[in-house]
């Protein structure tokens, strides 16, 4: 795909009440005979319980291994504050447990994994995220507030064939999910980290205290305490906290798993400046 990712299948994760389901089995209904007709698989699930919903993608982490590429697709509801409803078992996963789990399926497809989440919140999951750990999705499509059955009934289907006939994710998100759901990639996430790290720690008064801090450090492991000394630990470690290329290409390596952010450093720098300011 034109995005960055390659898919062979959709995993469709459902928990609705019985009342309920009529959506989902009128979307079913046109989108077997389309998969089939691609020559893709559909797999349904229903888990029973969060914890039949955690050790399912436990299951799935291991069959990545082995070539499949999935889009997964959550058809739950969905709380901001508590994470995934579990109708079956009336409880709910939360976003941290989600995200830990979706981790090991993205390393596994080496930052290929795509979620799409018509769970209403679902954008939240992108809180539990840290850029110091591999990034648990390359793409997540979900809506940052509530979002209604009727919309999710009339775009589904229209999405899922412009995404396999187009083979462009993005375009297809842009053309029949926004603004109702949000695009959120794995690159995005790191540049808000890395902006964040450089304003916070290599600008103003972040910038201050950690230059200062190795001056003190240096001076506790032996460093004669004279203001000749000061100035040139000030200087050096001035040096040793400026923000390089290095710093975009580590992350590069354990957050996007080898996949390049396109972005250099310097438009970081920028993008820090101009927030600082």
């Amino acid at each position: 795909m034109s995005s960055g990712i390659t898919v062979n299948s959709l995993i469709w994760i459902s928990s609705l009440e019985p009342g309920e389901k009529g959506t989902t089995d009128r979307v079913h209904d046109d989108l077997q005979p389309y998969f089939a007709s691609i020559g893709l698989p559909l797999h349904a699930a229903e888990p029973k319980s969060g914890n039949e919903l955690l050790a399912g993608l436990d299951a799935l982490a291991k069959r990545v291994k082995e070539g499949l590429r999935p889009i997964i697709h959550f058809d739950t509801h969905g709380s901001k504050a508590d994470g995934l409803y579990i109708a079956a078992s009336d409880d709910f996963v939360s976003w941290q447990e989600l995200v830990e789990k979706l981790r090991p399926i993205n390393v596994a497809t080496e930052n290929n994994l795509c979620v799409v989440s018509a769970a209403c919140f679902g954008m939240h999951a992108i809180k539990e995220i840290n850029i110091g750990t591999a990034a648990p999705f390359f793409a997540l499509i979900a809506p940052e507030h509530t979002v209604t059955f009727g919309f999710v009934e009339k775009r589904t289907v229209p999405f899922y064939e412009a995404v396999f006939k187009g083979l462009d994710i993005v375009s297809a998100h842009e053309k029949h999910l926004a603004p109702s759901f949000k695009l959120f990639l794995s690159e995005k996430m790191l540049i808000v980290g890395l902006t964040k790290y450089v304003m916070n720690h290599c600008l103003g008064k972040g910038r201050r205290k950690r230059v200062e801090g190795l001056v003190t450090q240096a001076v506790s492991s032996g460093m004669p305490n004279t203001p000749e000394n000061r100035r040139m630990a000030r200087r050096t470690a001035k040096q040793l906290i400026k923000p390089d290329q290095a710093l975009v290409d580590r992350y590069e390596q354990s957050f996007l798993m080898g996949k390049k952010l396109g972005v250099a450093i310097e438009e970081i720098m920028d993008l820090a400046q101009g927030r600082h300011r």
